[in-house]
């Protein structure tokens, strides 16, 4: 009886069905991760508007936020921000410390435009 049951190839059958539900579950989640990762570039970020202390504003697209680097500022934070002008100014992004911004807001009439040169 347990020969019969190897003879008629049942294991094998359900083996290579199970192998082919672990690789179109793999290939799915490939295409979701590639997907999440992806699809952000797309997406472009919000623009912030921030006025520092001492009257200077800047427009840009918050990037990164790390723990100051400088001893003055005790548990401080600087963020790091995208302006990507280059007709003005080289820097692409500047760091600016959060202790100097007096004033952050979302202006809704500012977008992004990207050109090709």
């Amino acid at each position: 009886m347990k020969k019969a049951f190897w003879i008629t190839g049942q294991p094998h059958i359900w083996l290579t069905g199970g192998a082919l539900g672990f690789c179109l579950l793999m290939v799915t989640g490939m295409v979701a991760l590639i997907m999440v990762n992806g699809l952000g570039v797309f997406w472009p970020e919000k623009l912030v508007q921030l006025t520092l202390n001492d009257g200077q504003v800047i427009l840009g697209q918050i990037k990164d936020r790390e723990p100051s680097a400088q001893q003055a500022v005790p548990r401080g934070f600087r963020i790091k921000v995208k302006r990507a002008n280059r007709d003005i100014d080289t820097a692409d992004f500047v760091w600016i410390e959060e202790s100097e911004i007096a004033q952050r807001e979302e202006p809704p009439d500012a977008l992004i435009l990207e050109r090709r040169e």
